[in-house]
């Protein structure tokens, strides 16, 4: 059933904000402080990442650490239990989300052997990248 257009007292419309500049220009368009504009701005930058073979008990990590920062991960239903040995990811988040999240990650290969460790640091350097590509 098609819902009724409800009138209202104001426009919406949809914006797009692919880079900084972008988000930037959006909250100045509001015109609020000039000191809030660092503020609000890269929240308004999202970014969907796909990362492809993910070890399950990363995917597992990713999943929990992501979502403890509020982004999201979606991982295989096998990776719970670790029934595969890898799974896709799908990650979504702020920018601003994502670098936390990038942050988490490279903080847990410190305890961790040599092998490990570089699936943490590889893992957070290529979120980081990706971000730079997009800033």
């Amino acid at each position: 059933m098609a819902s009724a257009k409800v009138s209202v007292p104001f426009n919406l419309h949809r914006i797009e904000i692919k880079n900084s500049k972008d988000a930037e220009a959006a909250v100045r368009s509001v015109s609020p402080c000039e000191e809030s504009v660092p503020l609000m701005a890269p929240k308004l930058l999202f970014c969907v990442l796909k990362l492809e073979g993910v070890r399950s008990p990363m995917a597992n990590i990713l999943k929990q650490e992501a979502l403890s920062l509020g982004a999201e991960a979606a991982i295989s239903q096998y990776s719970v239990n670790c029934s595969k040995p890898t799974s896709d990811v799908v990650l979504a988040g702020t920018h601003k989300q994502l670098r936390k999240l990038a942050a988490k990650i490279r903080m847990q290969s410190a305890p961790l052997t040599d092998e490990r460790s570089k699936e943490y640091i590889g893992l957070s350097d290529a979120i980081l990248g990706e971000l730079k590509e997009r800033h």
